[in-house]
């Protein structure tokens, strides 16, 4: 199954974002407990991995 470039374009973006975003939101400054930090870092890089594979 292939997607048009547009369409690979705009789920890369958005998984991207996403990770990034909750990457920053387990940063140590942001409230919270440590677990869900924890939880949050883990969210944002398989975001950022299913950005990657997404586009490929």
């Amino acid at each position: 199954y292939r997607d048009c470039l547009p369409c690979r374009a705009i789920g890369t973006t958005a998984l991207a974002g996403l990770g990034i975003h909750a990457l920053n939101q387990s940063r140590a400054h942001q409230p919270g407990t440590l677990m869900g930090k924890r939880a949050m870092a883990g969210v944002g890089v398989l975001c950022l991995v299913g950005s990657y594979l997404r586009w490929t």
